[in-house]
């Protein structure tokens, strides 16, 4: 410790207060008197100013404040009385203007002590330059990180939209059989690559914690349908098994977050698939296993009879890419990360992925969602009726308990039989075929030996075709794979025609009405997915106008009228939102009828939505775009214009 003879004289009795610092040697440690001159430093000190002793110090800088740079306001002017307004104030930030220090960042702490009527401040030095540094690398990180997650969304997305779009329309012009086979090749590609870029998105998203809960109420019965019909065809052509059931008893609505829950289920579907071999079976069970108050807890487990997981690969499982060479080794596509997004994804959702594995027998994932009931769910049966179940296919005997199950949700009393001449057929009221094949003969030959009992084939999609020649014959008609409102829809036409003679066909009738006259604007910057929208929208007969960019698609609404507005959201001289908020301005000013504004983009990222809706578009649907989905939306804003007008 270096001090002046003041210090000395003032603080002798005391002079353990200083030793206490000692373990601060080479942190700058600096004594002021009231008159804050130095009066006391440590080695620290000395070091800092690239000094000897304390009195070269003191020529460079009597009162240490005359050595700041001035970017605080405490020191603005060099002003006396500097400390006291500091004194106690944590995280002050100061530069030395010492040569090899000015590029420093130190953290100054000032504290005031007070000796037998002494007065003088302590003032410590912290090199925090690299912590600093550290810390504005990683904002600018983080900040880089939400620019490229946005910026290789778009760019993705708006290329894949094309490849897709015009994929579709590819598959409803007239092309051979190799045509078609390059087409099937186009598409199973693009969706795979589309797949593979959202997993690798959304794990980015949740790495920089960017991704959110986006809770709404959904339907899970239907949302949870639409994922098996998504993954039929795939395990068709693998010849692989795949049932789902679904609990029919699942409240009619929920709230939660289910795109969050259809990714984690996709991946666990999908892996499963692709890990089960020809000829196996893969079983999703969608199940309530409890009730608390308003809250539902729903199990989902996803069993395969593939080869297992060993013990050894558990422990990287969840690791991002771990597999991805396993995988390439083996012959089978994938980066390795939709277990790793699964496992992250519950994490927000307050679940864990459960695991159980057998090497050569196969893997069971299951995970348990809690969630509040928004709406409950009922069902309407016709009590203790019977039905027999005839599995002539072997291939399809899985799917027997599971239609099983169903039925007895449904209140219906199932057996099997073991051929068509059985007369348990005689008691009972419906009879399932499980077959891929059949004669006319066969069902004059039923219908002869039981004229009451009504027919249901049950068949995969890829019979469908086939068996569509005898459909009048049947009373309904099933394809795979087996559904609970499938299933409900069926019994419910089977139901109301019970104790009637013969065969009662129920056909529903569609109104079509005529959008000839339907006028849309799209505003697109993009000219190959300005043409692929343009040639859905006219394929379906409706007046397209088109606009390059939304400064455009103003002055064509200032001009004309528009039922609908299909808008992009970047795009060059207006973009997408402030093009909205002027149409939805010109719409109050001149009084016009609503006209619903969707969003057609490429952001399609966590909270992306949130904010374009939270801009005053109307609707927002992401691309690549579904085509289905884009008509069933126009569709829908259609219908709303025709009741609110009484057409």
């Amino acid at each position: 410790m270096h001090y002046t003879t003041e210090f000395q004289q003032k603080t002798k009795t005391h002079f353990s207060v200083l030793l206490s610092f000692s373990h601060l040697e080479k942190t700058p440690l600096f004594f002021l008197n009231e008159s804050e001159k130095i009066v006391a430093c440590n080695e620290g000190a000395l070091k800092l100013f690239e000094v000897e002793n304390l009195q070269e110090l003191l020529k460079k800088t009597s009162g240490l404040n005359d050595s700041f740079i001035d970017e605080q306001p405490y020191f603005k002017g060099k002003s006396d009385g500097w400390c006291e307004r500091i004194v106690g104030i944590e995280e002050t930030k100061v530069k030395i203007n010492v040569p090899h220090a000015l590029l420093k960042i130190y953290t100054m702490e000032v504290e005031h002590n007070r000796i037998d009527g002494y007065s003088y401040f302590i003032v410590m030095l912290r090199d925090t330059t690299m912590m600093d540094r550290a810390r504005q690398a990683q904002q600018y990180f983080e900040s880089f990180k939400q620019k490229f997650l946005h910026s290789i969304s778009h760019e993705f997305r708006t290329p894949m939209n094309a490849i897709i779009g015009y994929t579709d329309l590819l598959e409803h012009t007239a092309l051979n059989n190799q045509q078609n086979e390059y087409l099937d090749m186009i598409e199973k590609s693009s969706s795979s690559m589309m797949e593979k870029i959202a997993n690798l998105l959304q794990l980015m998203e949740l790495e920089s914690g960017e991704m959110k809960l986006n809770a709404g109420i959904y339907r899970p019965i239907k949302e949870f349908e639409e994922l098996a019909e998504l993954f039929e065809k795939t395990a068709e052509s693998k010849k692989i098994q795949l049932m789902f059931m679904i609990d029919p008893h699942l409240p009619k609505s929920l709230t939660g977050d289910h795109l969050k829950i259809k990714t984690v289920l996709t991946s666990l579907v999908d892996n499963a698939i692709k890990f089960t071999p020809s000829g196996g079976n893969v079983y999703v069970e969608i199940k309530i296993k409890g009730h608390q108050k308003n809250h539902i807890d729903i199990e989902f487990v996803v069993t395969d009879t593939g080869a297992g997981i060993p013990q050894e690969r558990r422990i990287t499982l969840l690791r991002p890419f771990a597999a991805a060479w396993e995988n390439r080794e083996r012959g089978i596509n994938g980066l390795g990360i939709g277990l790793t997004l699964a496992h992250r994804l519950l994490a927000m959702m307050h679940s864990k992925l459960m695991l159980y594995s057998e090497v050569n027998k196969g893997s069971r994932f299951s995970f348990t969602i809690t969630a509040p009931v928004n709406e409950k769910n009922t069902l309407d049966v016709v009590s203790h009726t019977k039905a027999a179940i005839w599995v002539e296919d072997h291939r399809l005997t899985p799917h027997f308990k599971l239609i099983k199950n169903y039925l007895d949700e449904y209140d219906v009393n199932a057996v099997e039989i073991n051929g068509l001449a059985t007369p348990l057929l005689k008691e009972v009221d419906f009879l399932f075929l499980l077959t891929d094949h059949i004669t006319e003969k066969r069902i004059s030959s039923i219908r002869n030996s039981f004229p009451k009992l009504k027919l249901i084939p049950v068949v995969p999609t890829s019979s469908e075709m086939f068996f569509s020649s005898y459909r009048e014959l049947f009373d309904a008609f099933m394809t795979l794979p087996i559904l609970p409102r499938k299933l409900y829809n069926t019994l419910q036409i089977l139901w109301d025609n019970i104790s009637d003679d013969g065969v009662h066909r129920i056909e529903k009738s569609h109104e079509n009405k005529n959008y000839d006259d339907i006028r849309i604007l799209v505003a697109e910057d993009n000219p190959i997915n300005l043409k692929l929208i343009e040639t859905i929208l006219k394929q379906e007969h409706y007046q397209v106008t088109s606009a390059e960019n939304g400064q455009i698609a103003v002055d064509h609404y200032i001009k004309d009228t528009f039922d609908i507005v299909l808008m992009d959201i970047d795009m060059p001289v207006m973009d997408g939102v402030t093009a909205n908020r002027l149409i939805k301005e010109i719409n109050a000013h001149e009084k016009r009828p609503f006209t619903p504004v969707i969003a057609l983009t490429a952001h399609a990222l966590s909270g992306d939505r949130e904010r374009i809706m939270k801009a005053g578009l109307d609707a927002h649907l992401p691309k690549p775009i579904d085509k289905e989905l884009l008509l069933h939306t126009i569709h829908s804003y259609l219908q709303k214009k025709y009741d609110k007008a009484g057409m």
